[in-house]
């Protein structure tokens, strides 16, 4: 079925491990939720139609009216966003870059740079067991996904584009099939079901060390400000 597929640890990945390890040691450690704890789960950027604003309000529809233990946080902001606050998601406005690893200290705080982030769940600044990109347009690159990476959060995104290539390559995440994009239910069990895992030893680093285009070219390619970071 769509959901047996979807909510196993890095999905369609065949030869990835159960852990979530790529051999060797991981370089972030990822804290379990509690029994009772609610999956805080990040959604990063400027989240339009394209980036699947529309699949983010039906989960979080459903997730309110099927009352369950589900917060969603937009990072960012959205092209709905006292929608999204009447059904419980927390936004938290427009961000600068530099605040980014901060805002998205992962579940235990912990950084790719080895500092520990200013992290207080539930208000929307840190606390997150996972990052969400519900985009539904073939993404090229996706900075998003980098900044999810590096602030120790687990990806689960859908089976398309760029972030998902990216992924596989990795061994690493949660690649939901792309029929779900119209079943917030299937979606909202897949993020319940799943266990995330630290990222495959070497992961950030390389990340870090591939660094990132120019604020320049991400101004003038997303028509944002340069201090402002696109998802």
């Amino acid at each position: 079925s769509p959901l047996a597929h979807a909510s196993m640890p890095h999905a369609a990945l065949p030869h990835a491990s159960a852990t979530g390890r790529a051999g060797g040691t991981p370089t972030l450690a990822v804290s379990s939720r509690g029994t009772n704890d609610a999956l805080r789960v990040a959604v990063i950027g400027a989240i339009g139609p394209h980036k699947g604003s529309h699949v983010l309000e039906a989960c979080a529809r459903h997730a309110r009216e099927a009352g369950l233990p589900l917060h969603f946080t937009v990072v960012g902001y959205t092209d709905r966003d006292e929608t999204l606050r009447q059904l419980g998601v927390t936004v938290t406005g427009r961000y600068d870059e530099k605040e980014l690893l901060d805002l998205l200290g992962s579940s235990d705080g912990s950084r790719a740079d080895g500092n520990v982030a200013d992290a207080t769940p539930g208000n929307g600044h840190g606390g997150y067991h996972l990052a969400f990109l519900p985009a539904v347009w073939p993404e090229t690159y996706s900075y998003t996904l980098s900044e999810a990476v590096l602030a120790g959060l687990y990806p689960v995104t859908f089976d398309l584009g760029a972030p998902a290539e990216r992924m596989t390559a990795w061994n690493y995440g949660l690649r939901l099939p792309v029929a779900l994009m119209r079943d917030p239910a299937t979606i909202n069990a897949a993020l319940l079901a799943c266990t995330p895992a630290a990222p495959p030893a070497g992961l950030t680093r390389a990340l870090l060390a591939a660094g990132d285009y120019p604020a320049p070219f991400r101004a003038s390619y997303y028509g944002f400000p340069v201090g402002e970071k696109p998802g």
